[in-house]
């Protein structure tokens, strides 16, 4: 029998029982609060990564049409425009080729 004041195994259990459930229950809400944390910060890099890209992207196609119109100086426009675009289309076909290329080695032992 226990002493007055002392608890009895099953009391002693069940508060740990009690406990174990109440820590389990602390620890998912703080690792959901850490996941939804780091999602947040996951999508706002994503957003920013993506604004990026598009800025280099249109960068890009302004440059293809500085390149057209300084040719255009010296020859007709559709002709600038069919020269660079049929010297972008060669160097991507050969970079293309190139890693096709690149990859199939790997693939051999």
């Amino acid at each position: 029998m226990p002493r007055s004041g002392e608890k009895t195994i099953g009391e002693l259990a069940s508060e740990l029982m009690h406990e174990l459930r109440t820590l389990f229950r602390q620890e998912l809400e703080l690792f959901t609060a850490e996941v939804k944390e780091k999602m947040a910060c996951v999508v706002k890099a994503s957003a920013t990564i993506a604004v990026g890209v598009f800025l280099i992207y249109s960068g890009y196609l302004v440059l293809l049409a500085a390149l057209v119109l300084g040719f255009a100086t010296f020859m007709p426009a559709w002709g600038a425009a069919l020269l660079v675009a049929a010297a972008f289309f060669v160097i991507g076909f050969v970079l293309a080729k190139k890693g096709r290329k690149d990859l199939a080695k790997m693939k051999k032992p």
